[in-house]
């Protein structure tokens, strides 16, 4: 037997070609699962009998993953990097900044657009000599941030595909850092700027922001069940839901006249600790009042508007940016 207590992830940049790499850090999840899915082919060939039941023939295959967990700032942008793809690091000494963009077609990247993949390594004691299993060139097709302010940390949750899990050659080994997840309500929102000065908001309760990518895996005839790369398609959307205390009609307004206001999201745990999230153009769609507390909310949902300020240096436009400050350097995550 094998105590659920024990399991890990762990994760590492790869190139894309389904050959696993050993883990470089741990992916600190709550949850983690993968599931190889190959697709089933039955022969139902007439054969003179009453019985329907036909042959079944395993086809293609490939692992569909699930995770989450809470942001820790020195291994998230991993998962930034894998569904946006332009990573542009600045800092010659800690604190270094990674600002994450999608990324566009550019020289830089043989106008493929395609973001680095990664591996991922799933520990749970269970694999034959090494206990754990690897899941190569995972491509993130979801991406969701989430906060409470009164009752949660900052979380994280992630679907994506990848090469079929296979066993690891030797045992992982887990060393997770010391870096400590960001609370809640360490949480600050601009609304119509920056977090800070006038346009800095003081009733934003909860916010979720949904980053959709498209992603396909792409069989060939090739003589193996595997796929021969998952492309990434466009980022479909960045999507947001937040509440705030309904302390005046601001969201109500921007909803109603088409405002489109900058909205910036901002949570730190320390100088060089930090998340911010970006919309230069968040296009709020819906605004209505909830009744649920014992004060009136509003619930709001919308989401980023495609333009030049979000881009990152691969150019072209973008719906939404990330800036993570954190202690490593430039490189690790592209």
């Amino acid at each position: 037997m094998f105590p659920v207590s024990a399991q890990f992830c762990g994760i590492s940049k790869d190139l894309g070609d389904g050959v696993p790499v050993a883990m470089a850090d741990n992916l600190l999840t709550n949850s983690f699962v993968f599931v190889d899915t190959p697709v089933w082919l039955t022969d139902n060939s007439n054969i003179g009998g009453m019985d329907a039941g036909g042959t079944v023939v395993q086809g293609k295959l490939y692992c569909a993953v699930t995770g989450g967990g809470n942001v820790f700032t020195d291994t998230f942008p991993y998962l930034l990097a894998n569904i946006l793809g332009d990573v542009t690091t600045t800092g010659t000494a800690s604190p270094f900044t990674h600002k994450v963009s999608v990324m566009n077609p550019a020289a830089g990247n043989s106008y493929r657009a395609q973001p680095t993949s990664h591996t991922l390594t799933a520990y749970n004691g269970v694999a034959a000599t090494s206990g754990a299993w690897q899941i190569a060139s995972v491509a993130l097709s979801q991406l969701v941030i989430d906060f409470d302010a009164a009752a949660g940390l900052l979380t994280y949750t992630f679907t994506a595909n990848g090469w079929p899990s296979v066993v690891a050659a030797t045992r992982p080994t887990s060393a997770p850092s010391a870096v400590k997840p960001i609370a809640g309500w360490r949480g600050q929102m601009g609304l119509g700027g920056p977090a800070s000065g006038g346009t800095l908001l003081s009733n934003l309760a909860t916010a979720k922001i949904t980053i959709n990518r498209e992603i396909e895996n792409e069989f060939m005839a090739d003589g193996t069940q595997n796929p021969q790369a998952i492309g990434r398609g466009a980022v479909s959307s960045v999507d947001f839901d937040a509440t705030f205390l309904a302390t005046d009609s601001v969201v109500w307004s921007d909803t109603m006249n088409n405002t489109g206001p900058q909205v910036q999201w901002l949570f730190n745990a320390g100088t060089s600790q930090q998340v911010q999230l970006d919309m230069q153009v968040a296009r709020f769609k819906v605004t209505k009042p909830n009744y649920g507390n014992k004060m009136v909310r509003w619930d709001t949902s919308g989401a980023g508007e495609r333009n030049s300020t979000n881009a990152g240096a691969t150019g072209g436009l973008a719906s939404f940016q990330a800036t993570v400050t954190n202690t490593v350097p430039s490189g690790h995550y592209s």
